[in-house]
């Protein structure tokens, strides 16, 4: 007997799920901690300052926390300092996330979908934020230890670069036949996932998933206070090839109409306008 295909729903975690970036949170207080150095930290900190004062994208600041996770400013972190700074994050900032995404893992989850967090921030934190939200499986960034539990500055392995792969070995790897039937993410770090989706969001995008959403014809969310849009391309115009126009749809339209309909239901009940 032909066993069901298990339907998949694929979320990114920082500015897609959680309102900030875990990434920064965990490096922030390890600083704060003085297991990683104010001298590692003066230039993302000065980053920070210029971000903040939109005179640098977001995109800089939050590579230098990367490039200060894979470095030797990492020698003085034991795994017992990442777990519980982890801890400390998720019990004081875990419930911060967006009301679409939040709402629509409700939804999907009602329905019996497999979801999956994939994220480049450290399984550490991204581990405690799923099992807050019961979120199935993770994705997310592993780093190398020693022997002494004390991380090396090295990367084990991380789905952030290449996130279709990470989800094809995944899918691959299941022991019943599975379908990735949503897929949702806000950088264009998550372009080739949301390419395998058949329902594909870029949620609140940068401006590089953004034209690609456009090119695409990939759906784009946007939440701002008490209102979600869901926009997605118009006619193309043969004389503008990648500047396609956006048109607003209703949630029912740009995904599972079950889903969809829900979705739209739960939102409306808790004052989110949209179509």
């Amino acid at each position: 007997m032909e066993q069901e295909c298990v339907k998949v729903v694929a979320f990114d975690i920082d500015g897609t799920l959680f309102r900030w970036s875990f990434l920064i949170e965990i490096v922030e207080r390890l600083v704060k901690l003085g297991k990683i150095s104010g001298n590692a930290y003066a230039s993302a900190h000065a980053l920070k300052r210029e971000w903040r004062a939109r005179q640098v994208p977001f995109s800089l600041y939050v590579g230098a926390i990367v490039d200060i996770l894979e470095s030797k400013a990492m020698i003085a972190v034991s795994r017992r300092d990442m777990t519980t700074v982890a801890r400390e994050v998720i019990d004081e900032r875990g419930q911060n996330i967006y009301v679409f995404t939040r709402e629509l893992l409700k939804v999907v989850g009602d329905y019996g979908y497999k979801t999956i967090a994939i994220s480049g921030s450290v399984k550490e934190v991204v581990n405690l934020f799923a099992a807050l939200w019961g979120i199935h499986d993770v994705l997310a960034t592993e780093l190398e230890y020693n022997e002494r539990g004390l991380y090396t500055g090295t990367v084990s392995s991380t789905p952030v670069h290449a996130k279709d792969r990470a989800l094809t070995t995944y899918l691959q790897n299941s022991v019943v036949p599975t379908e990735l039937l949503i897929a949702v993410g806000d950088t264009s770090s998550d372009f080739p996932m949301l390419r395998m989706a058949k329902y594909p969001i870029a949620f609140n995008p940068e401006e590089a998933l953004k034209a690609q959403a456009r090119r695409e014809g990939i759906v784009c969310v946007t939440e701002r206070k008490d209102t979600i849009t869901a926009l997605s391309t118009f006619k193309e115009d043969p004389a503008l090839p990648d500047h396609r126009l956006f048109f607003e749809r209703s949630l029912v339209d740009v995904l599972p109409p079950l889903i969809g309909a829900e979705l739209r239901a739960r939102l409306f009940a808790i004052g989110y306008t949209h179509p």
